[in-house]
């Protein structure tokens, strides 16, 4: 398991090397920016919902390593 730090800068690694290149990816980049205040105050709210959702995305960690490596070696690139 990532350390919070790394798993954060994975995600955003994954939103600019995988969910940039498509345009459905953009389209979920930028409902989450429309709508992140909600998100979060929802989430806040909630703490049972908060714990799933940080459960499914840490689950989803190595999924999105392997897709931004193959991204990033397309482009001759390295992460971590």
């Amino acid at each position: 398991m990532l350390p919070e730090k790394e798993s954060l800068d994975l995600l955003r690694l994954f939103r600019d090397f995988a969910l940039a290149r498509s345009p459905l990816g953009r389209e979920c980049v930028q409902f989450y920016y429309q709508n992140m205040a909600e998100i979060s105050s929802l989430l806040y709210s909630h703490p049972a919902l908060k714990r799933a959702v940080t459960g499914f995305v840490k689950e989803l960690l190595p999924y999105l390593t392997r897709a931004v490596q193959e991204e990033k070696r397309t482009q001759g690139t390295k992460i971590f």
